[in-house]
């Protein structure tokens, strides 16, 4: 018993000279030069903390990739499968306004070509019912001129409406009317009254203008209506009449003659 102890206290006395030998001996109070010596510096703090976020940081992101069960070479794919499909909705866009133009320009082609077709359709049945008009006209023109020229009164009076009516060159001028007795009579004077023909040749008889106008333009033959230098015409009941004249002078002088 006494030897273990004596064994034992030469072994701790051995260490304790050891440990002294080795540890510094205390520095001074006050001496902050030795005293930093065994403490941790600032920068070696900061180093430690940063390692210590860096680590941190990334065991969370692998933690969080393992319960997704996600490797990282995945999420990348993702990434860049999303960017195609975004490509791919931009290109399909395009496309589809490219189309939808395209159908507006065919549509406003087709609507054009339509109204053209119309128009001309409209153009031709214009003309064809002129020509018509004109055609029916020129016939009765005609008649009337043989009648006019022969001096074929009993024709003139079943080609003129009555009464007949008669107005002075002035639109302030009164209408005059006149029955089938007085009609020769006034019909007489506005055959020998000048009207203008052309500068060459300058006024003539309105008899004369009668027997120079074989034709007469279809443009100038309304519906129901038609002029021919200062007579005027009507159809009445789908037959012309001669209605109306423009007398160079007044009623009283008229009856004078």
């Amino acid at each position: 018993m006494q030897l273990a102890l004596r064994t034992a206290r030469t072994f701790w006395l051995k260490r304790t000279v050891k440990w002294s030998a080795v540890r510094p001996a205390p520095a001074p109070a006050g001496d902050p030069l030795l005293v930093s010596r065994f403490l941790p510096t600032r920068e070696l703090i900061n180093n430690i903390i940063s390692l210590h976020r860096t680590t941190s940081a990334k065991t969370r992101a692998t933690a969080t990739l393992r319960q997704l069960h996600i490797p990282p070479n995945v999420s990348n794919h993702s990434s860049t499968m999303k960017l195609y499909l975004l490509y791919f909705l931009i290109i399909s866009l395009g496309y589809s306004c490219s189309n939808g133009r395209k159908n507006d320009t065919n549509n406003s082609k087709n609507v054009e070509d339509s109204a053209l077709k119309v128009t001309s359709s409209s153009t031709i049945e214009i003309k064809s019912l002129s020509d018509t008009l004109g055609n029916s006209f020129q016939k009765f023109w005609l008649t009337f001129r043989e009648a006019v020229i022969e001096n074929d009164t009993l024709e003139i009076a079943e080609l003129t409406r009555f009464p007949f009516e008669t107005r002075g060159e002035m639109d302030s001028d009164p209408i005059v009317k006149y029955d089938r007795t007085n009609f020769f009579k006034v019909f007489k004077a506005y055959l020998g009254q000048e009207i203008y023909w052309n500068e060459d040749e300058g006024f003539i008889s309105s008899l004369e203008e009668i027997k120079r106008r074989t034709f007469i333009d279809s443009a100038n033959v309304h519906e129901n209506w038609t002029r021919v230098g200062h007579l005027e015409f009507e159809k009445i009941d789908g037959n012309w009449k001669l209605v109306f004249a423009y007398l160079q002078i007044r009623d009283e002088d008229l009856w004078k003659r």
